[in-house]
């Protein structure tokens, strides 16, 4: 889930733009991504690129300098999105549909769930999405703080390297590389580095 949907998905395909997918994978990943009950592909990517405009200023919308850490892990809760940020997205009819049916997926895949067995809900649902909220939060909060982890490059931010949350979380923890050059699909720069979505992109991009 948190491979395909968030960091392949909703981060590196709709936020960045960094690679071209078949049309099958983008779809799939954003189903994944909105199953994952972070947010949908209009405005995750919308709060995405505001953060990377705005990267550890008073217009972040998840900086821990600016907002406190308990803001930055709990208040992405309550964003706004911001339009302007996702204009090329608001031409996609992929992206458009998953938006606007949002609650409705994720209302048919619980009854899904829920007629095979109701304890499936929280199993396959609930507990996955709790743990990939928790792993977003980290990535937000930690990445960011200045005596947390390593860096590579000197990026204007205070954007941070973790290998324990690189390797748990899919690659994302690699987040000044990321800053760094942040249209490169790959955050692996160093050796030691696993970046298990990029290698996944290599599978399937076109």
């Amino acid at each position: 889930m948190i491979s395909v949907g968030i960091s392949a998905g909703f981060h590196r395909l709709l936020a960045h733009k960094t690679y071209k997918a078949p049309r099958w994978f983008k779809n799939l990943s954003i189903l994944i991504g909105t199953l994952g009950l972070q947010s949908t592909p209009l405005t995750w990517p919308a709060m995405h690129r505001q953060h990377h405009s705005f990267t550890d200023m008073s217009n972040d919308p998840h900086s821990p300098t600016h907002k406190g850490i308990f803001d930055t892990y709990f208040g992405v809760i309550f964003y706004q999105p911001r339009l302007k940020f996702v204009k090329d997205l608001l031409r996609d009819k992929d992206v458009l549909f998953f938006h606007k049916q949002y609650f409705k997926i994720n209302l048919i895949y619980d009854l899904i769930l829920f007629a095979i067995n109701p304890i499936y809900v929280v199993y396959f649902h609930l507990f996955p999405a709790a743990i990939l909220w928790h792993a977003e939060a980290a990535i937000n909060v930690f990445t960011h703080m200045e005596r947390f982890g390593y860096r590579n490059f000197d990026t204007t931010d205070h954007s941070r390297n973790s290998h324990i949350l690189g390797w748990l979380i899919a690659g994302e923890g690699y987040h000044n590389n990321h800053h760094w050059r942040p249209q490169d699909y790959n955050f692996s720069k160093v050796k030691g580095e696993l970046d298990i979505t990029a290698k996944l992109i290599n599978l399937v991009k076109i």
